[in-house]
């Protein structure tokens, strides 16, 4: 298992640098997925799956390139994913339920980083997602995760404060995307 996430973290740091180039493949996001999603996946392993989905997911080509659909294998609390796009995928991490803190956090977080310059062309996978609301709609959701990070575990009170700062961060980004009226 150790390997495994080296590798990936391997993987998310060339994700990262190549940013905006990659073109995302259908094979590539399911297996992505399909590790994150995993029953043998820790915490670790998602945060690293949710990075590297993230860097795919900023391709500044064409809007296409952005919606890459899943197969039948790959499910999303259940629910076919078929034709949706990476986007939908993050949401899921705090929308109907959120998952583990962390890749909670990333997920987050790596949505503002994608969605915040609304004239980029892949933009409108988040609106035609309804992503402003669906993100306003857990903002309760969030601020319960949120404080039920234990500070005086280890790690806990850096993690409680990263926390804090993705939940303003979210309200502001949701507030900014409601005044664009798009």
């Amino acid at each position: 298992m150790e390997l495994s996430v080296a590798a990936l973290g391997v993987l998310w740091g060339l994700a990262r640098l190549a940013r905006g180039a990659l073109v995302p493949r259908k094979e590539q996001v399911e297996l992505l997925v399909q590790v994150a999603d995993s029953t043998q996946a820790d915490e670790q392993v998602q945060v690293k799956c949710v990075g590297i989905l993230g860097s795919l997911a900023q391709n500044t080509g064409e809007v296409e390139v952005n919606k890459v659909g899943l197969g039948s294998s790959c499910h999303l609390n259940g629910a076919n994913l078929g034709g949706q796009v990476i986007a939908q995928y993050l949401l899921s991490y705090i929308h109907p339920t959120p998952r583990s803190a962390e890749p909670t956090l990333h997920a987050l977080s790596l949505l503002i980083d994608i969605y915040a310059d609304e004239t980029n062309t892949y933009d409108t996978n988040f609106r035609s997602l309804n992503g402003t609301e669906v993100l306003a709609s857990s903002i309760t959701t969030l601020r319960k995760l949120v404080r039920s990070i234990d500070r005086r575990k280890e790690g806990g009170g850096e993690l409680r404060r990263w926390a804090e700062e993705v939940e303003g961060n979210i309200r502001g980004f949701v507030t900014y995307r409601r005044k664009l009226k798009i």
